[in-house]
């Protein structure tokens, strides 16, 4: 009896390892772009041990990036039933198929689900967060976007979406926020020239130039909303005005970038005094210590470096202990983990 179980436990230990050795084929494979190989691969693997969670969600994975939103729900729900490895991964592709497919109440309630196994999950929350604001659901979409962000603050796509939670609820400073950390953690990818414009506009919108003696600005909404922000968007406004009426100040745009930056985090600074929450723990203590620690002009390079303009790279090369003392506070606590409570304005 003793001798059979070596043997069975022998077998079965050798059909774990062929397992393993094709669903590693199978991701070679797929990084390579051969999905319909890597596919093999996996059903292959699926033929030994039809019970692998691995093998199942990587198949799940390749049909979801093929576009074959029902296999891989298929799949995935296989591995959520088995409820073992690869559960939180697969209620991303679950919920992700879905609303390809255009059903977003179910993705919704895919993601949903995953989050009461991982509530700290950054996928779930910033999937769930997209879904949410592709249906207009935007109190939902920024409360999962925050919760994204506490559990991997420099996760870029995590800001981007919160960003633009904020501009639909027509939260210019906010969005503004989101949007100088997403530069500060991908500053030169293919869309952060995109918007890095996006931020330039909230600078000055509302305000426009009819003639050389007239300006225009309108009010934004939430400066009468909210008394705490309101100021802050009040003062933007102000700056876009000066930037108007001093138009030869400055021989640069990035010069009028470090300005109007600098105004904005310093009336922010300002206004955090005692309020707490995700907005003023997170982006204006952070955003705002880059004044005092002497790092602002470093900062706005860094992020105007998304634009390719010469002059930003050439600066950028001539300070190198102006980058280093950025770079230092960047790991000093720019991308630390927080966890934070409440979304409270």
């Amino acid at each position: 009896m003793f001798l059979l179980f070596l043997l069975l436990t022998h077998a079965s230990m050798g059909q774990n390892e062929q397992v393993k050795e094709l669903v590693s084929e199978g991701t070679r494979l797929h990084d390579q772009g051969q999905y319909e190989e890597a596919k093999a691969k996996y059903h292959a693997a699926l033929t030994i041990d039809s019970l692998s969670t691995l093998a199942n969600y990587e198949l799940s994975y390749t049909d979801m990036v093929m576009g074959n939103w029902d296999e891989a729900i298929f799949f995935s729900r296989k591995v959520i039933r088995l409820h073992q490895s690869n559960l939180q991964e697969a209620f991303v592709v679950l919920g992700s198929c879905y609303d390809n497919k255009g059903e977003p109440d179910k993705a919704m309630a895919a993601f949903e689900e995953g989050l009461a196994l991982f509530p700290k999950s950054n996928l779930l929350n910033y999937n769930l967060s997209l879904t949410a604001l592709r249906q207009k659901s935007y109190d939902k979409a920024e409360q999962t976007a925050i919760r994204a962000i506490q559990a991997r603050p420099f996760h870029a796509s995590s800001h981007l979406v919160l960003a633009a939670v904020m501009q639909e609820k027509g939260e210019r400073v906010k969005s503004m926020l989101a949007l100088y950390y997403f530069l500060l953690v991908e500053p030169q990818s293919k869309r952060s020239a995109l918007h890095y414009q996006t931020l330039q506009n909230l600078l000055v919108k509302g305000v426009t130039r009819e003639n050389a003696k007239n300006i225009n600005v309108k009010i934004p909404q939430t400066a009468v909303k909210d008394s705490l922000f309101g100021a802050a968007e009040m003062m933007v406004s102000m700056l876009a005005v000066s930037r108007l009426t001093d138009e030869g100040k400055h021989p640069d745009l990035v010069a009028s970038f470090i300005d109007a930056t600098k105004g904005l985090f310093g009336i922010l600074n300002e206004l955090k005094r005692e309020n707490t929450g995700f907005w003023w723990d997170f982006y204006v203590t952070r955003l705002s210590s880059l004044i005092p620690s002497g790092n602002l002009e470093a900062f706005c390079y860094y992020l105007s470096s998304s634009t390719g303009d010469e002059s930003v790279r050439n600066w950028i090369q001539q300070n190198p202990d102006k980058m280093q003392q950025l770079l230092v506070w960047m790991k000093g606590g720019a991308f630390e983990p927080v966890t934070l409570a409440g979304t409270d304005k």
